[in-house]
């Protein structure tokens, strides 16, 4: 079963992140889209849950890969705890004493499609100027997944770095007018004090996550239909029981001896280091060298 995500309004974001002990050192902000969901496909909690459930069921990683997902509506979602490196980029995900602190915003911001505009681009930069003024960072320390990457437009083909860092210290300015204004002693209301100490204990009465492979970073556009329709919630993974895979095999198609002798070619069947004698598809020394010899020149040939 998925854990609980709180949805948080900015006002709330900030107050947890000024409230939340961390033991790792935030050096970096990573700015991601989700591609799938894309704003249509978007419906809520159960968005996140569906990416939580992909994430650990399916790539195996120990809990969803971002710290926080904005949706369209300008909602923070929490994601895995703060104190966790995230699964952003191969290389780039830091370790448990620093590392960065990783976004996803919903939606498909290739060129073309959603639109970063409005509530949702306003929690955005929000996020982004509240970690960096909190940890003492530069705006260039926002980094997009592309410029990680050779192989992603993460976070989107529409989205220009240099003008969208150019925003980015806009709200910095405009963060640390207001800060110097407003006494620190009145600027959280009572109820997101309570719901940031909620939030704290949930994450205190659960360990931080196990490290994830240190080249993990999310699939996005290379994910089959079938894994995007379980990514945004319309399908679930079924985990066969035990045994179950091998009664649900049993019941299946009937293997021929023609189909063994169209394996054959490309099967080597071994059982501890040593050539299987067991089984519908056997091996022996002469199978491996027709392999080599007749098989594979007769391919070669092709």
């Amino acid at each position: 079963m998925a854990p609980r995500f709180y949805p948080l309004t900015l006002e709330e974001f900030t107050d947890l992140l000024e409230r939340f002990t961390f033991t790792r050192k935030i050096d970096s902000v990573h700015m991601h889209h989700t591609w799938r969901p894309n704003h249509a496909q978007y419906q809520g909690e159960k968005s996140i849950a569906a990416m939580w459930r992909y994430h650990t069921q399916e790539k195996k990683w120990s809990d969803i890969a971002q710290h926080v997902s904005i949706a369209p509506d300008g909602t923070i979602w929490t994601g895995r705890n703060w104190n966790a490196r995230p699964v952003s980029a191969t290389g780039h995900n830091g370790n448990s004493m620093s590392g960065p602190f990783m976004f996803e915003i919903i939606g498909d911001f290739d060129q073309g499609n959603d639109r970063l505009e409005g509530d949702q681009l306003a929690a955005v930069l929000g996020v982004i100027a509240c970690v960096q003024l909190h940890f003492g960072l530069t705006p260039e320390t926002l980094h997009f997944h592309n410029a990680m990457t050779t192989l992603k437009t993460c976070p989107g083909t529409s989205l220009a770095y240099g003008e969208f860092l150019d925003e980015v210290r806009k709200v910095r300015e405009s963060l640390a007018d207001k800060d110097r204004a407003t006494p620190r002693a009145g600027k959280r209301a009572k109820k997101t004090q309570i719901k940031s100490d909620e939030l704290i204990r949930a994450w205190e009465g659960s360990a931080v996550p196990g490290a994830d492979p240190m080249d993990a970073e999310p699939d996005e556009t290379d994910m089959t239909p079938a894994q995007v329709r379980r990514y945004i919630g319309l399908e679930t993974l079924t985990v066969p029981a035990p045994g179950e895979a091998k009664r649900e095999a049993a019941r299946g198609v009937e293997i021929t001896p023609d189909m063994l002798d169209e394996l054959r070619p490309h099967v080597v069947n071994l059982n501890q280091g040593k050539f299987s004698t067991e089984g519908l598809c056997q091996t022996s020394q002469s199978d491996v060298d027709m392999i080599f010899e007749d098989h594979l020149e007769r391919a070669l040939a092709k």
